[in-house]
């Protein structure tokens, strides 16, 4: 296991001297390449979910996780499916929840029941991969870090992969908790806390997108939930984003464009990857395509490009205009180095390699 910044050797009892003494600084952040294998031995792992109606991927999800767990941790907010009984079949302990419209609520219920040393979370509709089980295994044996980010892939109905980082694994017993009653997240608490976080190359295939009724599904309920977050926490500008991402779902077009807009003039370039705003930019290139607004188009793709040099989405889409002005040979260039991407995780999207490999043979036919 590599780590690319000396300061992931800070323990947990060196944040819980920082916290003592009142000196919490907010989280550090490593970045970790974490060594495929099953160690001999690793702490115990509790793994956290919360789950409705979830019958037809259960069953799947619990499967890939192997022997990750030394205790599965299910908490249910009113199934009428069955789904308790396939988790407890499965070995897991249940919980009931009544759902109040907040995921961190739901979230913080399963931890209440966390035993182990390290929390691992995730939904019914993740699955892991044997290699990502082991890679889990060796960041909890590792104590590099105090949490660690996950790659959560997804594949849109349109064939994009969506990549995305997610703290998914967290050290127990810290007073960790989730935050947000939509999106809901546990770096603030890291930060509260002066921990260490690991953003890492350990993959989590999220299948929940794989159709567009699914998607809009799952905007509406967001949607409502995110209005009233919006009208009592003005100040979380990160709800712009996720009120601009469901309109969009919900073919909300030009609100959409106002509320990415308004999110992204709030908001500033980020050290790390910016996830949040290289999906605004994402998601309002693609209305503007389809609204046919070339000029808006062209001058936001210049913005982002400026914001995420050399990303293959963005080359990609530069790649298409080169090609729409009947500049093949500069398209050419731009499309090979987004060819150099397929078949590897990259942080936001990454077009299907059918479309770089289509628009490849048609720069090749008009050079």
């Amino acid at each position: 296991m590599k780590s690319r910044n000396r300061r992931g050797s800070h323990h947990t009892h060196q944040a819980a001297q920082q916290v003592q003494h009142g000196r919490a600084p907010g989280f550090t952040q490593i970045e970790l390449s974490v060594s495929p294998g099953n160690p001999p031995s690793w702490p115990a792992i509790s793994v956290c979910m919360i789950v409705r109606n979830e019958s037809a991927n259960l069953r799947a999800c619990l499967e890939s996780l192997g022997d990750l767990a030394s205790e599965t941790i299910v908490v249910d907010t009113g199934s009428t499916d069955g789904t308790p009984e396939i988790a407890r079949s499965m070995g897991a302990r249940v919980y009931s929840f009544d759902w109040i419209d907040d995921f961190a609520a739901a979230r913080n219920e399963s931890l209440s029941h966390a035993t182990g040393e390290w929390v691992f979370w995730l939904d019914a509709d993740d699955r892991l991969t044997p290699e990502a089980v082991g890679q889990l295994k060796q960041a909890a044996n590792s104590g590099l870090a105090d949490a660690y980010n996950c790659l959560v892939t997804s594949i849109e109905p349109d064939g994009r992969l969506n990549t995305v980082e997610h703290v998914r694994m967290f050290r127990n017993g810290l007073g960790i908790r989730f935050e947000g009653a939509i999106h809901e997240k546990v770096t603030l608490d890291l930060a509260r806390l002066g921990l260490c976080l690991a953003s890492t190359d350990i993959v989590v295939n999220h299948t929940g997108y794989s159709s567009a009724e699914a998607i809009r599904e799952k905007s509406r309920r967001n949607l409502s939930v995110i209005e009233r977050e919006l009208e009592l926490h003005p100040e979380q500008v990160e709800l712009l984003f996720y009120r601009g991402h469901s309109l969009a779902n919900l073919g909300r077009l030009d609100e959409s464009l106002a509320s990415m807009r308004q999110y992204l003039l709030c908001t500033s370039p980020q050290r790390w990857f910016g996830y949040r705003r290289f999906l605004a930019y994402s998601s309002s290139l693609a209305i503007l395509d389809i609204q046919e607004k070339r000029a808006q188009f062209e001058e936001l793709l210049t913005r982002a490009l400026a914001e995420f040099p050399g990303h293959p989405h963005f080359q990609f889409l530069l790649a298409r205009m080169r090609l729409l002005k009947g500049r093949p040979r500069e398209a050419l260039d731009l499309l090979s180095a987004v060819h150099s991407a397929i078949g590897r995780p990259v942080r936001g999207q990454r077009p299907p390699d059918a479309w770089v490999e289509l628009a490849m043979a048609e720069a090749h036919w008009a050079v």
